[in-house]
């Protein structure tokens, strides 16, 4: 299903994985879409990627933020990390409000998940430093819903047994697709500041991206104290910019009315 726009909405059924199998890094319109499937339609499918450009809110005062070639990306929103959840944040409930509001002035909206098999390597019992979380097929790795309803693109990483992937970029082709859909700027929320919101803007720095940390979309674990905004100063130090909501909306046009019905697909 096609909006006027060419983002498709996602729809049908959900691919299945079994335990300790890798899933496929994409989810768009209710199929799998990795490197063997069949490429993701698109406006303009087969048109040579654009070049990134490195232009950041704070290079170009006063500019307006074009939602065309802009992408939101909500880090990791699922149950887990929410409270209540096995790794769950402080306040990280309250991310949710920020990026829906982000969403309606964003090109093209992304979700990253964490998306573990039983026994992965980043589980204490294997000796990484986390207890089990966001496991294939379990509640807690389910997106928050409100994100669920808004995302038209799902990124799974974490989804080989004996790989840590922190970044939404890491291993998954995401910055290929973004460039292929034109995207030169993301916009990023989500959780936890200082793990993979940090490893996915400073990956999106260096893919070329204008990049943008949204502070009120945003929490930090902060097992250290200091550690959100520590995340946040690398951020910056390698190109990227930390904005607030109010900043941001400041420089996006208000968005006409999408055209069709969002159908939301069930929870994975």
């Amino acid at each position: 299903m096609l909006e006027q726009s060419g983002l498709v909405r996602a729809i049908g059924r959900v691919a299945r994985h079994g335990p300790g199998r890798p899933a496929a890094p994409y989810e768009w319109g209710g199929v799998t879409a990795g490197v063997e499937s069949t490429p993701v339609p698109h406006a303009g499918h087969g048109a040579p990627a654009l070049p990134p450009r490195v232009v950041r809110p704070s290079d170009n005062a006063g500019a307006v933020i074009d939602p065309a070639d802009t992408a939101l990306i909500a880090v990791d929103v699922q149950r887990d990390f929410l409270p209540g959840g096995a790794l769950g944040v402080t306040g990280g409930d309250a991310v949710v409000a920020p990026i829906r509001e982000l969403a309606a002035h964003a090109g093209l909206v992304v979700a990253t998940r964490d998306f573990h098999p039983p026994g992965h390597c980043s589980f204490a019992a294997q000796g990484g430093p986390w207890p089990p979380h966001c496991v294939i097929g379990t509640s807690g790795a389910a997106l928050h819903p409100d994100i669920n309803a808004i995302a038209q693109l799902i990124v799974s990483k974490g989804t080989d047994p004996a790989v840590e992937q922190y970044s939404g970029f890491d291993g998954t082709g995401l910055g290929d697709l973004l460039r292929a859909r034109g995207v030169r700027r993301v916009v990023i929320g989500g959780l936890a500041t200082d793990y993979c919101v940090r490893a996915t803007a400073l990956a999106a720095c260096g893919e070329g991206f204008a990049t943008t940390v949204v502070r009120d979309a945003v929490r930090a674990v902060d097992r250290q104290p200091g550690d959100g905004e520590r995340a946040l100063n690398e951020i910056r130090a390698a190109g990227g910019h930390v904005s607030t909501l109010a900043e941001i909306l400041g420089a996006m046009p208000v968005p006409r009315r999408r055209q069709g019905a969002l159908v939301q697909r069930p929870q994975r």
